[in-house]
């Protein structure tokens, strides 16, 4: 008796938590920014320009979209390599 409820179960949770699934958005904060911002991105993680024209590109591209997730991971990536190249990078808890 108890195997039929267990199969019946499992059978109501797997189409529970593929419905909650389905109706999950994706966030537009979370996707690729537009083509300008784009560019600015791809100036920014160029090597051929100088860091000061770098950073200036990431500032520009996270003044351009502040609510984007994939710029502010670009600009805070490239300051993270900035200070652990330089040995100054510094954890705190």
């Amino acid at each position: 008796m108890n195997r039929p409820l267990a199969v019946l179960f499992f059978f109501f949770l797997t189409l529970f938590n593929y419905s909650i699934a389905q109706e999950l958005e994706e966030s537009e904060s979370c996707a690729e920014p537009d083509k300008s911002v784009m560019k600015l991105i791809k100036t920014a993680e160029t090597t051929k320009n100088d860091m000061m024209t770098r950073t200036k590109a990431y500032t520009d591209a996270v003044e351009a979209a502040p609510e984007n997730a994939y710029v502010h991971y670009g600009a805070r990536r490239k300051m993270y390599r900035q200070l652990s190249n330089r040995g100054g990078l510094i954890l705190i808890s």
